[in-house]
């Protein structure tokens, strides 16, 4: 044979892919595709941690509003100490006052027994107090007939609450400190001229006469 002789190109014939072969195929896809979804459904909600739930805010606390709905306290009264009569005391010193933030005063009502709120000042209306109460007086015996007409709670500095007593008899007259012994103090005419105007007329008239 010619070596130059080339016989011509025949194309072969692809074989037939198996039918079970297609079959298995895709089976195994179909079982891969599986395997990848029960994956992603562990991933979500057994390895990942659940969300946490959106915090509350907290509630917003009006101090004010709060004060103004407390019961005025009762004021400890201390056993007469005849040997408190006649002591000089500053209130202001004594129930460590400087830098109030709050006052309240609550009235009696004669005919129930109970006090009621007739003022809760701040900032600026504190300041005529503030002087009224920095003032040294003379204690006397306690007037038996005088009952505390008034209760004048005041926030201090540190937040704690100190409530005294007040008969009016005349003037203002402050009761219920420790420092007083049992004994009362009467205060100066500035105290009259802050108290007056939180007063009914009844008792207006008390600090008048």
């Amino acid at each position: 044979m010619d070596p130059r002789y080339q016989p011509p190109y025949q194309p072969q014939r692809r074989r037939s892919t198996d039918p079970w072969t297609v079959a298995l195929l895709v089976a195994t896809g179909l079982a891969g595709l599986a395997c990848v979804f029960i994956i992603g459904i562990l991933c979500i909600f057994v390895i990942l941690p659940a969300p946490r739930p959106p915090a509350t805010p907290g509630a917003t606390i009006d101090t004010t509003a709060v004060l103004a709905a407390q019961t005025p306290a009762t004021p400890v009264k201390p056993t007469f100490d005849p040997a408190s009569v006649g002591k000089i005391i500053n209130p202001y010193v004594s129930a460590n006052l400087s830098g109030m933030t709050v006052l309240q005063i609550d009235v009696l009502d004669p005919a129930t027994g109970n006090y009621t709120r007739a003022a809760q000042l701040t900032g600026t209306d504190l300041n005529i107090f503030t002087e009224s109460f920095n003032i040294s007086v003379q204690t006397v015996a306690p007037y038996t007939d005088c009952p505390d007409h008034v209760r004048l709670s005041v926030t201090r500095k540190d937040g704690s609450i100190v409530t005294i007593a007040v008969c009016l008899k005349d003037v203002v007259v402050l009761r219920g400190l420790p420092d007083l012994g049992g004994a009362d103090a009467p205060m100066g005419p500035r105290f009259t001229d802050a108290l007056i105007n939180y007063l009914p007329d009844d008792y207006k008239k008390l600090l008048q006469s």
